[in-house]
């Protein structure tokens, strides 16, 4: 559980023996108390409709939909708004330093920590001997459309690192006016839903792509899922109607999550899948109370991040035309144990962070389960969301990395994106000491329901 070479090994040592018996102690309490709470029930599907719920993913773009994916004639590929902040350096230092032929922009409504902010990107930029400087410095008054409109005029892709809504808004408005795409780390269910009843039409009809939580939260676990399905259609491909369950599990945390905008148990789980032709699940994570799993053998407890996935997945799912199906996400003890002794580490050691994260799905009527494995570096709170981000906005800006006929709307990652080909890149892409940002691994598909966590 410690990462290499860090400046304090015998205390790193310390907590990991801590962490181990806490673990252990914790899991057998937790198999005796919580091993009846059962899972949350499956919505029952109407007899008239088991055909039309069957997961069949297929996927087709509006017929008024653009066909092109990136704005062409565009200054910039990319702009980074609200560079000033604490993530937008984040994403800012990880574009200077990023290999390809790109260019980006930073922009904030401070001019003293702008400059000071291009000042260390020329820096950077010199000691690694490579990658390349903020080709453009933008001062805005983050509510004066006119300014945000011609920014947005001039990039291809705009990341938002921001922490306000409002000025949220606004960029979405424009973005999906003008056809250029856009993403951010933001969580807010409600803030959420109401861009994709006002804006989705409008992005469908200019092309833009407006990115649903594109960082720890919930990037990660809509790949997954993603991945996991497409194992398990390939293998049942005669199979014409299928009852799947997906799994998501933290096996492994060191780092403090983070999700912008708690969203409360009591939510609805297809909030932001307004018209949901087939819903499955009855409680927005899918996980319901902590409890014990007999087919991970592992117990679960709920998080709020768990929570906000559980809402962009299942727009993924309606979105690519996968029906019935139901998403659960849970923390293992361990991750918990990480999280929490995570808090008491210094800075140093919660930025070099890491996660690994298990997903299944498992046909019930077969019992065949597919499996797929994600491992994440850096702390999912900042340098982590921050590089998923970035390379959203690469991803965005590329348009062999576009889901082919995906058209515009409020979309999610897996939705929106290449899948096969973001996977690709964010394992060739790397943090400092280039250890793969995030690295998916399919474990197989078996009969067996249970696993090694």
């Amino acid at each position: 559980c410690c990462v290499p070479h860090h400046s304090h090994p015998m205390a790193c040592k310390a907590l990991c023996i801590v962490a181990a018996l806490l673990t252990a102690g914790l899991t057998c309490v937790g198999v005796v108390i919580l091993h009846r709470t059962p899972p949350p029930s499956r919505r029952p599907v109407p007899p008239d409709a088991v055909t039309a719920c069957a997961s069949n993913p297929i996927f087709k773009a509006p017929s008024d939909a653009k066909t092109e994916h990136v704005r062409r004639g565009a200054e910039f590929d990319i702009v980074v708004h609200g560079a000033a902040g604490s993530v937008g350096k984040l994403i800012s230092q990880y574009l200077a330093t990023s290999p390809g032929n790109f260019k980006f922009a930073i922009s904030s409504k401070s001019y003293s920590k702008l400059d000071v902010l291009d000042k260390e990107l020329t820096e950077l930029v010199k000691a690694r001997g490579h990658g390349r400087e903020a080709g453009g410095m933008f001062i805005l008054d983050n509510l004066d459309e006119e300014s945000l409109r011609k920014l947005v005029r001039r990039t291809a892709v705009v990341l938002n690192a921001a922490a306000s809504q409002r000025l949220a808004s606004e960029l979405v408005r424009i973005c999906a006016d003008e056809g250029t795409h856009y993403a951010d780390l933001g969580a807010d269910a409600t803030w959420q839903r109401r861009a994709i009843d006002v804006r989705h039409s409008p992005a469908q009809i200019s092309g833009s792509k407006i990115i649903l939580s594109a960082g720890y939260t919930s990037l990660p676990f809509d790949l997954g899922t993603n991945a996991a399905l497409e194992l398990i259609h390939q293998a049942m491909v005669s199979v014409p109607q299928k009852r799947i369950a997906i799994t998501a599990l933290t096996t492994r945390l060191w780092g403090e999550e983070a999700a912008t905008g708690v969203v409360p148990s009591d939510t609805d789980p297809y909030l932001l899948t307004p018209g949901v032709a087939c819903p499955s699940d009855t409680v927005v994570d899918g996980w319901g109370p902590a409890r014990f799993d007999g087919q991970l053998g592992t117990v679960g407890l709920p998080h709020a991040v768990g929570a906000a996935n559980g809402l962009v997945v299942r727009r993924s799912l309606e979105l690519l035309g996968h029906r019935g199906i139901t998403y659960a996400d849970a923390l293992s003890l361990r991750a918990v144990a990480g999280r929490f002794l995570a808090r008491w580490m210094p800075e140093s050691l919660r930025m070099a962070g890491q996660f690994d994260l298990f997903i299944m799905a498992h046909e019930e009527a077969s019992g065949l389960a597919c499996r797929v494995q994600l491992l994440g570096h850096g702390s999912p709170s900042s340098w982590h969301a921050a590089g998923l981000l970035a390379e959203t906005g690469l991803c965005l800006s590329t348009p062999s990395c576009h889901r082919a006929n995906s058209g515009g709307g409020v979309m999610t990652p897996a939705s929106a994106m290449n899948t096969s080909e973001l996977i690709k890149r964010l394992r060739a892409a790397s943090l400092e000491d280039g250890i793969p940002l995030l690295k998916l691994e399919v474990v197989g598909c078996n009969q067996s329901v249970s696993a090694e966590l």
